[in-house]
């Protein structure tokens, strides 16, 4: 089940270059899935900055004052927009 609405997003989480930010838009999966990234303070509208994106390795993120590592699985489905300062 895919709980993903369908609008225009920028990027996933995982397509972010390191020291980048963007804001989520939207998180894909299951219920399962958005229920854990809220837990960890992921939520639309909140702004993501990326610590560390190494290709094939977990990402490294820093949310609400927070530092967090990701599968890239995970990270696929976060649907950012970028940030506009």
């Amino acid at each position: 089940m895919n709980n993903r609405i369908d609008m225009p997003q920028d990027l996933t989480l995982s397509e972010l270059k390191t020291d980048n930010a963007a804001r989520v838009e939207t998180i894909g999966g299951g219920n399962a899935v958005i229920s854990r990234m809220a837990a960890m303070g992921f939520s639309q509208g909140v702004t993501v900055n990326m610590v560390q994106n190494y290709k094939k390795r977990p990402l490294i993120v820093s949310v609400r004052d927070s530092r967090i590592a990701l599968a890239r699985s995970v990270a696929d489905k976060v649907y950012l927009r970028r940030a506009e300062y």
